[in-house]
């Protein structure tokens, strides 16, 4: 029987080990990989110098390795003396900004539908890579990374230096009279449970208000506005009957919020005056609050006038 040239070439190589290790001489130690002569049993050794034949005594494996060898390909290794320059794992701390962060991908709003011509979508939060979110950034629709421990709504929040900030997705950090709050995203007042969908977040897009409560909005003295917080007054809901709700003033205007004052919302105005134009046009200004069918005069004078169509609250035009 003709043998193959792989077991041919480990017998030659076997017998060069024998006859040189008769005459004290090293033997020729080959550049071959692992399973690349096949074992020569008739022979002692029955592979070339450094190597040996592996559990099956078929193939020649390099000595310190266990790697087992497949008929068609080398299938898998198991080196029992890895090399020292093997690489090693680093730590979060030794790999420092390379290595990956193992936090969950945030996920989009479920069954929402983004708005066309937006760099991304605040409100679905789509648009964005795995672990950013969509916000007004610089007072501009773009993708960033929150960090740190991510606030609720409601939450103080804090705005890093290239306008990130630490709110949940779908929520962003908002600077009002009570300082930095995390606010969410909405498109309509049936986005926000309890509040309304009219604050301003800038790049068109809109926030909801904080939470309706019941409170006093007739200017009186803060203790008796009954709202939990000594920096917050009682406003009255520009567009909702009778709904009232507990907020800082953010009085931003040159001439302050007093009387007269253009506002947006009421909380632009200061505590017990509402925001509104009573021609129903854009000019909106504050206006104080009063009962209808008290006594009480109002302080600019004019007459108590109803807001919204309400029998109990208006304002005084």
């Amino acid at each position: 029987m003709t043998s193959s040239p792989i077991r041919s070439r480990a017998r030659g190589l076997a017998a060069v080990c024998v006859l040189a290790a008769s005459f004290g001489a090293s033997c020729y130690n080959p550049s071959i990989k692992d399973g690349g002569y096949l074992c020569n049993t008739e022979l002692s050794p029955s592979c070339p110098s450094g190597f040996h034949c592996d559990a099956s005594n078929k193939y020649c494996l390099r000595d310190g390795s266990n790697k087992i060898i497949d008929a068609g390909s080398d299938v898998s290794t198991v080196d029992t003396h890895p090399s020292v320059d093997a690489s090693v794992d680093k730590t979060v701390a030794e790999a420092g900004h390379d290595a990956p962060v193992d936090v969950a991908c945030f996920s989009p709003v479920a069954t929402c539908t983004a708005a066309a011509g937006l760099t991304c979508d605040p409100y679905c939060q789509t648009g964005c890579g795995c672990h950013d979110k969509c916000a007004v950034v610089n007072g501009a629709l773009a993708c960033s990374t929150p960090f740190g421990t991510l606030g609720n709504t409601g939450d103080a929040c804090t705005i890093a230096s290239n306008g990130a900030d630490n709110c949940r997705p779908g929520l962003t950090c908002v600077t009002d009279g009570c300082g930095n709050r995390c606010y969410k995203y909405c498109r309509s007042d049936q986005d926000c449970p309890m509040s309304a969908c009219n604050r301003d977040a800038g790049a068109g897009q809109k926030v909801c208000d904080v939470p309706h409560v019941t409170c006093n909005p007739i200017k009186t003295t803060p203790s008796t506005w009954g709202c939990p917080l000594t920096n917050d007054g009682c406003y009255l809901s520009p567009t909702v009957v009778d709904v009232t709700l507990c907020d800082c003033p953010n009085v931003t205007s040159p001439t302050g919020g007093g009387i007269g004052a253009p506002c947006k919302v009421s909380h632009d105005c200061y505590a017990g005056l509402v925001c509104i134009d009573p021609t129903g046009g854009n000019n909106f200004q504050c206006h104080e609050v009063c009962m209808l069918g008290a006594a009480t005069t109002c302080i600019g004078g004019g007459s108590c006038t109803a807001l919204n169509r309400s029998a109990k609250y208006g304002f005084c035009n």
